[in-house]
């Protein structure tokens, strides 16, 4: 400040803008106004003629006639006018009796004209004219009638009761069953209608009735049968039999039965039951259900052993009560030995017949080979000395020896009357290994001069080398040194020493079969070692003995065993399995013990257990054993030997063959605390000292002269 100063503020008063509005039936005026903030202003409002103004907005005040005053205004604001037609005088009309009986039509507005009268009372309409247009209400009542509706058990009628018409109206009646039932009649004032689900009684101008009565549905079920058996029900009603349909309630639940005779069997339902049990049917319609049953059926097993045929053969299917036959047919060079029914023996029939079958049968055709067309009697084994009842030199099996074993024929050579083979009379001329063996007897064959034999002359060129069966039939299981023994009756120079035969070691091929001529024991030996040989021939057929061949098929040298198969050949089959625990040798004729681990004991008891055996098979479990034969013996060496394959170490034909010792009934006669055995598996023969245990081979038949 360096002076004294004036200034000046200027303020401007705030003003407002009010906005103004009107709806049908009316005008406001101004539109608009604008107002210093703080104060008042009005509007003029105006309604047509027959309305009523009412105000609204923002701005707010009051209606004095046609001026609106709004309030203090302190902001910008609304001021609405709504307009209502006033109402007028409606009246009810002409009446009858002071209710309508029909719609009013006439006199109904003091002014205007009344439309939209309709329907049934109390009535509206609506008035128009000069003073606008408003809406009158009419109460007066209508004249009604009473219609009672009533139903009986099983359904319902709808509506029900006291039902009340409007005079000159229609009324329905609906008519609806309960599950299970149907409607049986309906009756309206009196009269029958039938079984109707709805009933109208139209223009009702007096009261009425109506009623339904209902009844139970049934459905028929329909049972029927194929096949031998019967259907029964319960509830009852179906048995067939004789009934095979009944008519139930609906609802009611139906459990069926099945029940086969005695030749069927039931094999199930079908239709709308499944399933063998018992069927349970809920009767909601109409139903019909099946059951089959089955004829039953019964299986005849028929098997034949080697040797023969059963007609029919194999599972043989037959009906209930049914006759089966069967034809039982032995082939060329078989006999048939037995038939067996159920197990049980009937005899060599030549045809059985199941009558009346009621059960499972089996029936077996047992068959053997024919003596005279392959089976050979084995020879004796030379042992005459017995050491325990019952064993070699005992019974003595087998076919007795010439009284002259062996022809010295002069030439250097001597003939086996007991089996026919020619051999080399010198056993001592020629040595070499198994694989210089076949060679050596060729060279023989060319050259007999290149060897020093003992009187051979001969000039024979079908030397060979025995295979193992041939070199063990020169065997004297009863003399104390075989060597020995040949030489004093017809051979030379043979020695108490290992021989090859032409026979390889199946298992060992790189080893071949040789035996000790001294004693007879058979063992496998190296190609490489060197032995001594003696040359056979085949000789003349007819003889008390052929000689079987050894089994061994495979060659593994030029003249070997496997190359020439030297002896007889063996029936095809072998064995016969006769399905009692036993099995025949249809090239010996010898039965076995089917179970070759069932007696295990030492050479002192065998035979005492072989004689329990006979008498109580039953303390010894022997597989399939069922037979009750009393004259099984322990075999001899022999005997024993004839079972071995040198091709493969056992037939599938026995059981529990063990690959281990098995005794013979032939004591070692250089040490009688010694017997001979047989490997079954590995097949060597040697003797053991008798009072160790082995496995016994029960055995019966053959040719028995001793004792």
């Amino acid at each position: 400040m360096d002076a004294a100063k004036a200034v000046t503020a200027t303020f401007t008063l705030k003003t407002y803008t009010i906005t103004a509005s009107a709806g049908t039936g009316g005008t406001i005026s101004p539109a608009s106004r604008t107002v210093n903030h703080g104060s008042t202003t009005t509007f003029t409002v105006t309604p047509n003629a027959g309305y009523t103004a009412t105000m609204g907005g923002t701005c707010g005040g009051s209606l004095s006639g046609t001026t609106y005053t709004t309030n203090a205004i302190t902001a910008n604001c609304t001021v609405t006018a709504t307009f209502t037609a006033n109402p007028v005088n409606g009246v009810c009309g002409t009446s009858s009796g002071g209710t309508f009986t029909t719609a009013p039509t006439t006199n109904l507005c003091s002014a205007g004209t009344a439309t939209g009268v309709s329907g049934s009372g109390p009535w509206t309409w609506s008035c128009t004219g000069s003073n606008g247009g408003s809406t009158a209400n009419c109460s007066a009542n209508i004249q009604t009638r009473t219609v009672s509706a009533s139903a009986g058990t099983g359904g319902s009628i709808s509506p029900s009761g006291s039902v009340i018409v409007n005079y000159g109206a229609n009324q329905t009646f609906t008519i609806t069953p309960n599950a299970n039932y149907s409607v049986a009649n309906v009756v309206a004032d009196g009269s029958s209608v039938g079984a109707v689900t709805t009933y109208t009684f139209t223009n009702v101008t007096a009261n009425h009735t109506i009623s339904a009565s209902f009844t139970t549905n049934t459905y028929t079920l329909s049972a029927t049968k194929a096949g031998t058996g019967s259907i029964t029900s319960s509830p009852a009603g179906i048995s067939c039999g004789s009934v095979c349909s009944y008519a139930y309630n609906s609802g009611t639940s139906v459990t069926l039965t099945a029940t086969p005779d005695t030749s069927a069997t039931f094999g199930g339902w079908s239709g709308v039951c499944f399933g063998t049990g018992t069927c349970t049917v809920t009767m909601d319609a109409a139903k019909t259900v099946t059951a089959t049953f089955t004829l039953k059926t019964y299986t005849i097993t028929a098997s034949a052993g080697s040797g023969g045929t059963i007609t029919p053969s194999g599972t043989v299917t037959v009906n209930y009560g049914a006759t089966q036959a069967f034809t039982i047919t032995a082939d060329t060079g078989y006999s048939l030995t037995d038939v067996k029914v159920d197990n049980v023996s009937q005899g060599a029939l030549s045809g059985y017949t199941f009558t009346n079958v009621t059960n499972n049968h089996s029936i077996e055709a047992i068959f053997a080979m024919d003596s005279e067309t392959g089976s050979v009697d084995l020879p004796r084994t030379g042992q005459t000395i017995s050491y325990a009842t019952g064993d070699d030199g005992y019974i003595q099996a087998g076919i007795e020896w010439p009284s002259s074993r062996f022809t010295n024929n002069g030439d250097g050579t001597v003939t086996d009357n007991l089996t026919g083979l020619m051999w080399l009379r010198d056993g001592g001329c020629i040595k070499k290994s198994w694989s210089y063996a076949f060679s050596a007897i060729t060279d023989f064959n060319n050259k007999q001069g290149n060897y020093i034999c003992q009187d051979y002359t001969a000039n024979y060129s079908d030397w060979r080398l025995p295979n193992v069966k041939e070199l063990e039939s020169l065997i004297n299981y009863g003399a104390s040194n075989s060597s020995t023994w040949l030489n004093s009756v017809g051979f030379a120079n043979v020695k108490s020493s290992t021989y090859w035969s032409s026979t390889t070691d199946k298992g060992y091929i790189s080893k071949a079969w040789s035996v000790m001529m001294s004693d007879g024991m058979e063992t496998s030996n190296r190609k490489s070692n060197a032995y001594y040989i003696v040359p056979v021939r085949t000789g003349t057929s007819g003889n008390p003995y052929e000689l079987q061949m050894t089994g061994q098929t495979a060659s593994y040298a030029s003249g070997d065993d496997g190359y020439i198969q030297a002896g007889n050949d063996w029936p095809n089959p072998r064995f016969t399995n006769n399905g009692d625990g036993t099995v025949t040798d249809n090239l010996t004729g010898l039965i076995w013990l089917k179970d070759g681990g069932c007696i295990k004991k030492s050479w002192s008891y065998a035979i005492s257990a072989i004689a329990d055996f006979n008498i109580n098979p039953g303390k010894y479990i022997c597989i399939e054993y069922t037979a009750n034969y009393s004259d099984w013996r322990l075999p001899n060496i022999k005997e024993l030997e004839s079972l071995i394959n040198y091709e493969s170490s056992n037939s599938a034909t026995f059981a529990n063959v063990n690959p281990s010792y098995y005794w013979s009934s032939t004591t070692y006669n250089r040490n009688t605390a010694s017997a001979w055995v047989i490997n079954m598996t590995k097949a060597d023969k040697r003797y053991i000292r008798k009072n160790y245990s082995y496995y016994l081979w029960p055995v019966r038949g053959g040719n028995i002269q001793g004792n």
